[in-house]
């Protein structure tokens, strides 16, 4: 069964990076009861739209699904984790979604559009994070913080506006890690849920003005056809 604990992809805001670029930053949180420690669930499956198999780059991460007009360079970067430590990115046109126990997707609710392209946030560090307040009980020994900040993506031609998108994650659940001694597969925190992304992009007002005096072009076409 799909836990909605488990690592949360949230917007934050977005800003004008000029020539119709815009920077659209999130932020990741972890539930009370997870922690990042991909050590701890080395062997969970994963799929990118065939069959299941080892989660490649990392066990840990956040997918948020369909970016319209995603800008790709690794000079600016973008995508970014920010001054994350541990952390890394991948872009991909069918984006790694978790694969449960018992074997079904954790399905992003929105879908997985093949032609559009999916940011993945995946963490491959050495230290372990506790989510929430220090909590014995959850037996997470590490530095506790829940949210990480500064994750970003450049989307072109964009208003700065956002429309309802996707994600899915995993990350290792404390308890079942920790006090119940499961491990890979078994000790794993799903979250599927809806995130704000950008709006696809819309055209600039010179290409208007041309399809519209195209148009136009068509009309009189149109009309002298009939008048012969």
């Amino acid at each position: 069964m799909v836990s909605q604990a488990g690592l949360t992809a949230s917007f934050v805001n977005s800003s004008s990076l000029g020539g119709g670029v815009w920077q659209f930053n999130y932020n990741l949180t972890l539930a009370d009861d997870d922690q990042l420690d991909p050590a701890a669930i080395a062997g969970a499956m994963c799929t990118t739209g065939g069959a299941p198999a080892p989660c490649t780059p990392s066990t840990t991460f956040a997918t948020i699904y369909d970016i319209p007009n995603l800008v790709l360079n690794s000079s600016i970067p973008t995508p970014s984790v920010g001054a994350n430590p541990g952390w890394g990115v991948v872009t991909q046109l069918i984006g790694i979604t978790p694969v449960t126990s018992q074997g079904g997707n954790v399905n992003p609710p929105n879908g997985d559009n093949s032609s559009v392209m999916n940011v993945t946030f995946y963490y491959t560090g050495s230290t372990i994070y506790c989510g929430g307040v220090v909590n014995p009980s959850h037996g997470c020994v590490g530095t506790y913080q829940s949210v990480f900040t500064g994750f970003s993506l450049d989307a072109s031609g964009s208003t700065g506006k956002t429309t309802l998108g996707s994600y899915t994650s995993q990350v290792t659940n404390s308890d079942l890690h920790n006090t119940q001694g499961q491990n890979g597969i078994n000790a794993v925190n799903y979250a599927s849920g809806s995130v704000l992304i950008p709006i696809a992009g819309v055209p600039e007002p010179g290409t208007i003005t041309l399809l519209g005096l195209g148009l136009v072009a068509l009309g009189f076409a149109g009309r002298k056809k009939i008048s012969r």
